[in-house]
């Protein structure tokens, strides 16, 4: 199965910088500009979320494989949640050189039985308050080990889900706010599956 997202390239974060107070303005006007820019965002990640969902086969057979390729800033994490919505995630094994907020975000919403996450170690000095985040805030999952992995630079999931059995997912794509044309494989096969958990279960330490 073959699908290409037609995204129009308005279709990106338009988020307003929050004004600054000025002389005569009030601390409710910037609350509500801010409110403003982060509703947009999210009926933008919601509008992003649809069309990946629309996407997706009802009935994802053993043996298939959905490719499709985006543009604008659709991402990962947009395909993960819309995975999730889908199938129900059970458990997950994640591999990614960064990731952002919405990442530990989606991640809270699946509340997997199993988490396992590996993230380049460039990130503790690219964006080691990411990586203190997604420790504070995943560490109540049921069972979750995160390390931090030496020029590890694959985007790939291992996804045991409800309704369609065991999914990988690979993609061009980071966990992240991206404004790239990018493309993502979707494959129902247990022997990927296998394969692809295996050397991840190589990188625990």
């Amino acid at each position: 199965m073959q699908n290409e997202f037609e995204f129009d390239l308005d279709l990106e974060f338009e988020m307003e910088e929050t004004p600054k107070t000025k002389k005569g303005s009030s601390n409710k006007d910037i609350s509500s500009k801010a409110r403003k820019s982060y509703l947009k965002r999210s009926q933008l990640l919601i509008n992003r979320t649809s069309t990946a969902l629309e996407m997706l086969p009802g009935n994802f057979k053993e043996g298939e494989c959905l490719n499709i390729v985006s543009n604008g800033s659709f991402g990962s994490n947009n395909m993960l949640r819309a995975i999730n919505q889908k199938f129900n995630i059970k458990k997950l094994w994640v591999t990614a050189w960064s990731f952002n907020d919405l990442f530990v975000e989606v991640i809270r919403e699946i509340y997997p039985d199993e988490f396992r996450f590996f993230c380049d170690s460039s990130i503790l000095s690219r964006k080691a308050h990411y990586w203190a985040k997604i420790n504070n805030e995943l560490k109540d999952l049921p069972d979750v080990r995160m390390e931090t992995v030496l020029k590890l630079h694959a985007k790939v999931m291992v996804l045991e889900t409800e309704k369609a059995g065991k999914l990988v997912y690979d993609a061009s794509a980071n966990f992240s706010q991206n404004f790239r044309i990018e493309q993502y494989n979707i494959y129902r096969d247990e022997e990927l599956f296998e394969f692809h958990k295996s050397w991840m279960q190589k990188l625990l330490k």
